[in-house]
């Protein structure tokens, strides 16, 4: 099993044409290896997550019409969407007792951006062609549970379980700006399945040119007792029967096992959890010595005056198929958010989304509730900005609860502002951006 998946992994030398990059000659001071890295990451990301994604043969993708899409249940949330865009699956998957297939999970829809209006000023940004982040987040989030569904062999209206987003890794923008002057496709497949959990992998390409993946995303959710949350129901295994590219199943199945792995890491190893190491804290101390000169004071922002905050009714019409705050919508708030504290702290420059992860759903948001989006920037790094938001529902005016976290770096086409820890808790926020965005840099 470990040498076909050895075998697959393989391919990537085989396939970029970056390959040697890293390796050639050195022809003046101007050509910094860290810099080259950096400027080659995304294609070489890219390269990697293509070679590895799902891609179905045509002649079993079909087009998913009439009663059976009705059946599906999938057009109901789209809204407006529903009367332009084509739903599409996979036909030939086997019917297995206790297991299931990614084929059998598949969803994909082609989104007509370049010629509908409508779709086009939903997804576009004001300040640019490119489409927002936050509105691709949302739909991901969407298909991504229309596929959590297919493969528990369930309608998207079914009542004999409850799919509920548990969090979202590995964001990937591959290309800074998604142009809106071409039409996209956004396809979701599971990947990998636990007991209980499955992990869904969302990719998106362009219409026109299928061959190469311009986002990616991986998204966790859990099934539940339909009529109990608290219960955990038990999701199909996860099997390979019948799949075009095995090896590519194989190798999307060990990732879901390392992502799976790093998750429970990086939770275990969190300033919220255990101290941060000696270095941290060294550095920490260090940073505290030099603001504490008053000619280097004004090169920093105390982290709470970057803070951002905004409150919000939720409304009948932000709501999911179990009644609860639809999750893509926070993602959608929260990653708007997250761009405005980032472009407030860069002096009014357009920033863009560089990485997003570790998104945790803690608590169900209820309809009608009033919940508290704050966001505040935890670490400078060159142009790189880490904003971490969190949303917290209120009871009443005493009493709130932690319902989602999110993390998100974004760069500006100049150095920002560093940021100064003024509490402890400043710090060990400070602690925790530092670590993603060094994540982020060290590819």
């Amino acid at each position: 099993m470990f040498r076909r998946l050895l075998k697959s992994c393989s391919k990537l030398a085989i396939k970029t044409p970056y390959k040697g990059f890293c390796t050639a000659p050195h022809t003046g001071a101007s050509q910094n290896p860290t810099l080259i890295l950096n400027k080659h990451f995304k294609a070489v990301k890219q390269l990697q997550y293509d070679s590895f994604r799902m891609k179905p043969p045509k002649s079993r993708v079909v087009k998913i019409e009439g009663k059976r899409l009705r059946d599906l249940g999938f057009l109901r949330p789209f809204g407006e969407f529903a009367k332009a865009i084509d739903i599409y699956a996979i036909e030939g998957a086997p019917v297995l007792e206790g297991a299931n297939t990614p084929s059998a999970s598949w969803v994909g829809i082609n989104f007509p951006v370049k010629d509908d209006p409508f779709i086009k000023n939903t997804f576009k940004k004001f300040y640019t062609d490119g489409i927002r982040v936050g509105k691709l987040m949302e739909i991901f989030d969407l298909i991504g549970g229309a596929s959590a569904y297919r493969y528990l062999g369930l309608d998207i209206l079914s009542r004999d379980a409850t799919i509920v987003t548990l969090c979202v890794d590995n964001f990937h923008l591959f290309e800074e700006n998604i142009s809106t002057d071409r039409d996209i496709f956004i396809s979701s497949y599971v990947s990998y399945a636990g007991t209980s959990s499955l992990e869904v992998q969302v990719d998106v390409t362009y219409t026109d040119d299928p061959s190469v993946i311009v986002s990616s995303a991986s998204y966790v959710f859990v099934a539940r007792d339909a009529l109990d949350y608290s219960k955990a129901k038990k999701v199909p295994k996860l099997v390979f029967e019948g799949e075009d590219d095995p090896d590519g199943c194989l190798l999307r199945y060990e990732y879901g096992k390392i992502n799976q792995r790093e998750r429970k890491q990086t939770a275990e190893r969190s300033t919220f959890k255990v101290a941060p190491s000696s270095e941290e804290s060294q550095h920490l101390h260090n940073l505290f010595k030099t603001t504490l000169n008053p000619n280097n004071a004004s090169e920093y922002v105390p982290i709470p005056q970057t803070s951002v905050e905004k409150t919000l009714l939720m409304h009948l019409q932000d709501k999911n198929i179990h009644n609860k705050v639809f999750g893509g919508f926070l993602m959608r708030e929260a990653a708007d958010l997250a761009w405005t504290t980032s472009y407030l702290h860069g002096g009014g420059s357009y920033p863009d989304f560089v990485h997003i992860d570790d998104i945790y759903f803690l608590n169900p948001v209820e309809i009608g509730s009033v919940s508290i989006f704050k966001s505040w920037i935890t670490y400078v790094e060159d142009n790189l900005s880490h904003v971490m938001i969190t949303v917290d529902t209120l009871k009443n005016r005493l009493e709130k609860h932690r319902t989602c976290e999110f993390h998100m770096t974004l760069s500006h086409p100049h150095n920002l502002p560093k940021v100064q820890p003024i509490s402890y808790f400043d710090g060990m926020t400070y602690i925790e951006g530092q670590r993603r965005v060094h994540d982020v840099k060290r590819f």
